[in-house]
């Protein structure tokens, strides 16, 4: 995930329909990433 140019997060995808849907299965902070 991108936030003013830089990556911030990161997701991982599950796959839900063939048509290329999907959710999120789990996401994590990058490292070095500082939430206000």
């Amino acid at each position: 995930m991108l936030y003013n140019g830089r990556f911030v997060a990161r997701f991982e995808a599950e796959p839900v329909a063939e048509a290329g849907e999907f959710r999120i299965k789990n996401w994590w902070w990058e490292a070095g990433v500082h939430v206000d």
